[in-house]
């Protein structure tokens, strides 16, 4: 997640295309795209409701985030990248 956001394109869609790549070698398709970014807009919302949620899942195990860093975004692309790095594709290459 931290890699997305330091490296990555500043729009949603392009993250997420770069997550896909760095994960599983390929662009995802527009039903991958969509449900990630639902999971993308509603885990941030429950985190900028809840800071010292998004605190623990920005911070454990990595440690401190960059100064300055918004918690809540950092926490659900920390969710987005979670659920990349959990599919099959990336567990299991063929």
């Amino acid at each position: 997640a931290r890699r997305l956001l330091k490296e990555g394109p500043a729009d949603t869609t392009g993250r997420l295309q770069l997550a896909f790549r760095l994960c599983v070698a390929r662009a995802a398709d527009a039903h991958e795209l969509k449900a990630l970014e639902t999971l993308l807009q509603r885990s941030l919302a429950t985190y900028r409701k809840d800071p010292a949620l998004a605190t623990k899942m920005a911070t454990q195990p990595l440690g401190p985030a960059n100064k300055g860093a918004d918690l809540a975004e950092l926490a659900a692309w920390t969710a987005v990248a979670s659920v990349v790095m959990n599919l099959d594709e990336f567990l299991m290459r063929r």
